[in-house]
């Protein structure tokens, strides 16, 4: 059975490459374009692993990953903050809401699948 990542981003192209970076090393992806969609998805089924954006429309990434920690069905997920943002204050907010990595965008293909690799396994190499 395939491991599976829940993206939380609310710009779709970026989701899409996420997506095919992923499902290329043979995880399951599934898509919330916000964080009340994360929240509702992942109680109907727990993901092993979030990729969380900070910037979205109506729940901050920051409460949401907050919200992750509440629910007992997610609060061991290990959660990776993606985002634009690189300040330190940004960074320190983010592990202090129970954030477990932080990965800065623009990065590579090979980045991410290192930082998921490192809280799930991933079955297969990059095509």
């Amino acid at each position: 059975m395939k491991q599976k990542v829940l993206v939380v981003d609310d710009n779709p192209d970026f989701c899409e490459l996420l997506k095919c970076t992923l499902e290329g090393v043979h995880l399951e992806v599934e898509i919330a374009p916000n964080g009340m969609d994360a929240l509702r998805r992942s109680r109907a089924t727990p993901p092993d692993l979030i990729l969380l954006d900070v910037i979205m429309p109506d729940i901050d990434g920051l409460s949401v990953c907050e919200a992750f920690r509440t629910e007992e069905s997610t609060q061991d997920t290990p959660i990776i903050i993606i985002t634009g943002l690189r300040s330190d204050l940004t960074q320190f907010a983010s592990f202090e809401a129970g954030a477990d990595d932080y990965l800065v965008k623009p990065f590579s293909a090979e980045q991410l699948v290192a930082r998921v690799s490192h809280f799930i396994q991933t079955p297969g190499e990059m095509a």
